[in-house]
């Protein structure tokens, strides 16, 4: 990925509405199917600028792992 597009997702991440409503969504699913009271081993497979591990901490311990470095 072009470095500047990075730098601007990972800006936008933390605050843009789409972002948002997306980690928010995802959580709820998830949560439907793995209750966030148990602690869970999480591991997300192209984690790119890092914008969803904060949401999957609630759920318990991450592991994540980026293959594509910024260009």
């Amino acid at each position: 990925m072009e470095q500047d597009i990075y730098e601007e997702m990972a800006r936008l991440e933390s605050n843009h509405w789409w972002f948002v409503a997306r980690r928010a969504y995802l959580l709820e699913l998830i949560n439907k199917y793995f209750p966030i009271d148990t602690k869970h081993r999480v591991c997300e497979i192209g984690c790119g600028t890092d914008g969803y591990l904060q949401m999957l901490a609630q759920l318990g311990s991450v592991d994540a792992v980026e293959l594509n470095e910024p260009s």
